[in-house]
């Protein structure tokens, strides 16, 4: 009888340990993890946590004939594609937005003359007299397509995208620059937003992750090469945007 009230004593007590400690941690709470806010590469003074992207269509003025209506309805899916992938790599801690100009720019030189600026894709990427042709035209108070709109408000880090009716494709500081025909010709279709994300991410610093040097052949003719310093989408754009990424090293660099 005893033996029966010590084990009922003994069951008493282990329910009430059980009730009052068992499952109930015993570690201090941590402290809720602070937010990183990403920059500009290698620029830690420049957030890049909201992004708003302005949209152009800019014609050389011998190429009306060749320009299309529907340029914004076939930029959008290519800068939908970019805005998936971003979150993605950013790990949603930095959020794109974009807009687009109303209206057409038409230029005020050929085609051929902007070209001379502007490299073929795997080239130094100066665009130079788009930039200062718009900066005076397009963002400068008092330029024929100046909107004050477009220049005012919170938006985070500013950039401005140029659909260009003409070869090439450039980034260079708050401009990026990509060929029309990249985005509607079949031959590029499986690559093109590829193509337009490389160039955006130029306005957010990032370098290319290649090399070019060229070979020369006994007979004196010269071939352009490239070496990859990486595969990823600074590196090797022939490739579907969901198949590349932003290397690790360069995430980093940008406060990741």
């Amino acid at each position: 009888m005893k033996k029966i009230f010590v084990t009922f004593i003994l069951l008493i007590l282990a329910l009430v340990w059980v009730t009052l400690y068992a499952g109930i941690s015993r570690v201090e709470p941590t402290e809720k993890l602070e937010s990183k806010i990403p920059h500009i590469y290698e620029k830690e003074d420049m957030p890049i946590d909201k992004i708003s992207i302005l949209v152009y269509y800019f014609i050389p003025k011998d190429r009306l004939d060749d320009s299309i209506n529907n340029w914004k309805a076939v930029t959008d899916p290519h800068l939908q594609d970019l805005l998936k992938f971003h979150e993605v790599q950013f790990f949603g801690t930095s959020k794109i937005s974009y807009d687009f100009f109303p209206q057409p720019i038409v230029g005020e030189k050929t085609g051929a003359e902007y070209e001379t600026n502007i490299s073929e894709h795997y080239g130094s990427g100066e665009m130079s007299s788009i930039i200062e042709e718009m900066t005076k035209r397009v963002l400068s108070e008092g330029g024929d397509y100046y909107d004050p709109k477009d220049t005012s408000g919170e938006r985070g880090r500013r950039v401005y995208l140029v659909v260009f009716e003409g070869e090439g494709a450039a980034g260079s500081g708050d401009f990026g620059l990509i060929s029309r025909s990249y985005l509607t010709l079949s031959a590029y279709q499986t690559f093109s937003s590829t193509f337009l994300a490389h160039e955006f991410y130029h306005t957010l610093g990032l370098p290319d992750n290649y090399d070019e040097s060229s070979y020369v052949f006994g007979d004196s003719q010269q071939v352009s090469m490239l070496n990859l310093t990486s595969k990823d989408i600074m590196g090797y754009v022939r490739v579907p945007i969901e198949s590349t990424y932003i290397e690790r090293e360069t995430l980093q660099k940008m406060g990741l």
